[in-house]
C-alpha cells in the first residue's frame, strides 16, 4: 500500500513533491498529526498471518514441491478436474415435476 501523495494522486504537506503539480488534485488541508505508516515509510512489512490463506504449500524452486507435481505423473494417473456444476437445459426439463 503506498501513500496517495506518493503516487501523485493527492496533495499532502507531509509529502512536499506532492505539491508541485497542478491545483485540480484533492489537497490534504489539514493533515494528522500522527499519520499511518503507509504516508511515513516506503514499504509497509506484512505478517505472514495475512497471506496465510493465498499462500502455496510449497515454495515454488523447492524439491517438495517437485515431488507434490510429480505424484500423478508417477502413478499414471490423469490431472485431476472439478465435476461439472452447470446442468444443461435438457437435464434441468427433465427434472422437473410434471
Amino acid at each position: 500500500m503506498a501513500c496517495p501523495a506518493a503516487a501523485g494522486k493527492i496533495r499532502c504537506p507531509l509529502r512536499p513533491a506532492s505539491m508541485s503539480p497542478d491545483r485540480d488534485r484533492p489537497e490534504i488541508l489539514q493533515p494528522p498529526e500522527h499519520p499511518q505508516e503507509c504516508c511515513t515509510q516506503q514499504t509497509i512489512t506484512v505478517p505472514p498471518g495475512v497471506l496465510a490463506k493465498t499462500a502455496q504449500k510449497h515454495d515454488y524452486p523447492s524439491a517438495a514441491r517437485r515431488r507434490s507435481c510429480a505424484r500423478r505423473a508417477a502413478r499414471g494417473l490423469p490431472p485431476r478436474t472439478r465435476r461439472r456444476r452447470r446442468k444443461t437445459p435438457a437435464a434441468t426439463a427433465a427434472a422437473a415435476p410434471p
